[in-house]
């Protein structure tokens, strides 16, 4: 990993994270807003849901 002049990895001060929803914002929405506001880091976690039944999903598929 890159370690800083000072032998110190940088740290992230304030971040913004978000499971990605359907219902959610966008995510080109949310970034503009991170960035407008100073942010230095947005972070989407893994898809926070399976739907049980939808088009194309085989029976015992998971």
């Amino acid at each position: 990993m890159w370690n800083g002049s000072s032998g110190v990895r940088p740290r992230v001060k304030f971040a913004i994270a978000i499971d990605a929803a359907d219902f959610a914002i966008r995510p080109d929405e949310l970034a503009r807003a991170v960035d407008g506001r100073s942010f230095e880091s947005l972070f989407f976690t893994e898809n926070p849901h399976i739907p049980a039944t939808a088009p194309g999903i085989q029976q015992g598929a998971w």
